[in-house]
C-alpha cells in the first residue's frame, strides 16, 4: 500500500464583509471557494498551500464587486508560517459616481502565520500593479499597496476568523473588516 504525504480539502464559504472608502463604507456578500494541501508527515519543515477564489458584490449603499484569484504556497517551520504566491484582482466601488473605478491588477502577495494552541494571528503585504483601468498611486513603485492581518480561533466543528485590510490607492484609502465562521465537516 503507498503511503500518502499531503492530505487536501475543497471548500466553498460564505462571505459577509464591512466595506469602506474614504468616509463611506458599505457590505458585500459573496463566497470563497478554495483548496487546501498540506503535508501529513510531522516534521521540522512543512509544506502548505492554498488556491482561493474570493468574489463578493456591494449589498447597499455604493455600486461594485470584488473578485480575486489567489494562490499561495510555502512551509511551516515550527510554528511560524511563512507562504507567497501570486495575486489576481478585478474590483469597482464607487458611490455617486466616484471612487474606485473598474481595473485588473495583480501582483505578489504574502503571508506570515505564527500558529498558538488554537488560536492564528496573521500579517500579509500584497503589493499589486494595475494591468487595466484606473490609475495607480502617482510616484510609487507599485500601484497600490494593501496590508491585512486578522487571527483565526480553531475550533471543531466551528473555526471564527476575524480579518481585516487596508489598501492605498490613487482615488482613496480602502478597508474592510471581514467576520467569518467556517463549518468543517471533516
Amino acid at each position: 500500500m503507498k503511503q500518502k504525504h499531503f492530505r487536501a480539502r475543497w471548500y466553498v464559504r460564505p462571505r459577509l464583509a464591512f466595506v469602506g472608502l474614504a468616509n463611506a463604507w458599505t457590505m458585500t456578500g459573496g463566497a470563497v471557494v478554495g483548496h487546501q494541501w498540506w503535508a501529513i508527515k510531522e516534521s521540522l519543515l512543512r509544506p502548505v498551500g492554498e488556491t482561493q477564489l474570493v468574489g463578493g458584490t456591494v449589498l447597499r449603499g455604493m455600486t461594485g464587486h470584488d473578485v480575486s484569484l489567489v494562490s499561495t504556497a510555502g512551509a511551516w517551520l515550527g510554528p511560524v508560517g511563512l507562504l507567497g504566491g501570486p495575486m489576481l484582482r478585478f474590483d469597482r466601488l464607487t458611490k455617486r459616481g466616484t471612487g474606485l473605478a473598474a481595473a485588473w491588477s495583480m501582483g505578489p502577495t504574502v503571508r506570515l502565520v505564527v500558529k498558538v494552541g488554537i488560536v492564528s494571528p496573521w500579517l500579509s503585504a500584497t503589493p499589486t500593479w494595475i494591468l487595466h483601468g484606473r490609475e495607480g498611486l502617482p510616484g510609487a513603485p507599485v500601484d497600490e499597496m494593501e496590508l491585512g492581518g486578522g487571527v483565526q480561533i480553531s475550533g471543531r466543528p466551528v473555526t471564527v476568523r476575524l480579518s481585516g485590510s487596508y489598501r492605498a490607492t490613487e482615488a482613496k484609502a480602502r478597508w474592510d473588516a471581514v467576520l467569518g465562521l467556517h463549518l468543517r465537516l471533516l
